[in-house]
């Protein structure tokens, strides 16, 4: 009986533990890479004062955050996956809970699609949020940036910066959200559009410390 089960687990099933593990490294590494790289853009000809402290702060913050999602997908346990895809114990179960009866008949595995309802939903709910997240953001920003340079006609080169950078994780953020349409596949896409949502709320308030600094 249990070499029939690993037959089939082996025939039928892959496990995708390893892969998954990689590039969910390779996310979060993407991830840090590009959020020092603007925090240094920021920093890079700001005078140090006040601001300049906070922004640093808040960027280390940030790095922290994301080294710690890296750490904790390189210490995942092989073993939790088995021989199956990321989406087993979730909504699908191998040969393991099959009876012999099941297995002569056939079967390889059990589908519980009432479940496979609910995380689809769940996907493209968390892929809408970080969508209508990082528009409204954005929008709030954008906004905010035009009515105090009418205001007060002042701008500079933090500000400029900051905004750039609000602009482009705010794109990424949208257009990665916009591939969470394939099940389990949907979760890189949705772990990137959440990251660029993380940093786009940061820069916001960073944004909006540097304005009201203005003043």
């Amino acid at each position: 009986m249990n070499e029939n089960i690993e037959e089939l687990k082996n025939k039928y099933f892959r496990d995708e533990t390893p892969k998954s593990r990689m590039l969910f490294i390779s996310i979060n590494l993407f991830s840090i890479i590009i959020w020092i790289f603007s925090i240094f853009m920021i920093l890079k000809n700001h005078k140090k004062d006040k601001m300049f402290y906070i922004i640093f702060i808040s960027g280390i913050m940030v790095t922290c955050f994301f080294i710690n999602r890296l750490i904790n997908h390189i210490e995942l346990d092989n073993s939790v996956d088995m021989h199956l895809g990321a989406d087993y114990r979730i909504c699908q179960t191998g040969p393991d809970a099959l009876s012999k009866e099941e297995i002569e008949k056939g079967a390889v595995g059990l589908v519980d699609y009432d479940c496979s309802i609910n995380a689809w939903k769940r996907i493209t709910s968390a892929g809408t949020g970080y969508r209508t997240g990082a528009y409204y953001i954005t929008y709030t920003i954008f906004a905010l940036v035009l009515s105090h340079a009418k205001l007060t006609g002042k701008s500079n080169k933090t500000i400029t910066q900051i905004m750039r950078y609000l602009l482009l994780f705010g794109i990424l953020a949208i257009t990665a959200s916009r591939y969470c349409t394939e099940w389990v596949l949907s979760v890189f896409p949705l772990t990137l559009s959440s990251n660029f949502t993380i940093m786009m709320s940061v820069l916001a308030s960073l944004l909006l410390v540097e304005i009201i600094s203005m003043f």
